[in-house]
């Protein structure tokens, strides 16, 4: 099941709480499955997170997870669990940098960072110190862009694509 599906920067994901707790974008397109939705699934049963992402000079990289859950709205929808880490071309960001953090929007401030890490970088997350993973960022059309406010993966570099997927563990 797919829940998050960006590549060209059509979608617009500087998005409020509400927006991200319900969902939005096109099916067909790029996407947010919403928080709610998300909860929802990840606790019914045991899901696998399975990340793949996509440089502009066209190398590709996943991250899995095989045991992705968050909380509810009332714990901020906390990254609750991610499991174990299988991956290519990176370390594992998640675990050290947004395992046990709350969903960060811009209006809404959970991170532990002194600024609001979702204005700082442009993007929603679960940050905790505005450090790794930002693939809810701003949409860059080239990969020479310097700025740290970009959809990424690793923090810094980049990406042009990113396709996020769960599915339950067997």
């Amino acid at each position: 099941m797919v829940i998050l599906n960006r590549f060209d920067g059509s979608e617009n994901f500087t998005r409020s709480w509400n927006e991200f707790r319900m969902g939005f974008g096109n099916l067909n397109g790029e996407f947010f499955i919403g928080l709610d939705h998300l909860h929802r699934i990840t606790n019914s049963q045991q899901f696998e997170l399975y990340v793949e992402y996509k440089y502009f000079d066209g190398i590709k990289g996943f991250a899995r997870y095989d045991n992705f859950r968050i909380g509810n709205e009332n714990t901020g929808y906390v990254l609750k669990s991610l499991g174990a880490f299988y991956g290519s071309n990176i370390d594992d960001l998640m675990t050290s940098n947004n395992l046990n953090q709350k969903f960060t929007t811009y209006d809404k401030d959970n991170n532990k960072d002194y600024r609001n890490c979702a204005q700082t970088f442009k993007g929603a997350w679960w940050f905790g110190f505005c450090r790794g993973p930002n693939p809810l960022a701003q949409y860059s059309r080239n990969a020479r862009s310097s700025e740290l406010s970009s959809m990424s993966w690793n923090g810094f570099n980049p990406i042009r694509s990113i396709l996020m997927l769960i599915r339950p563990k067997q």
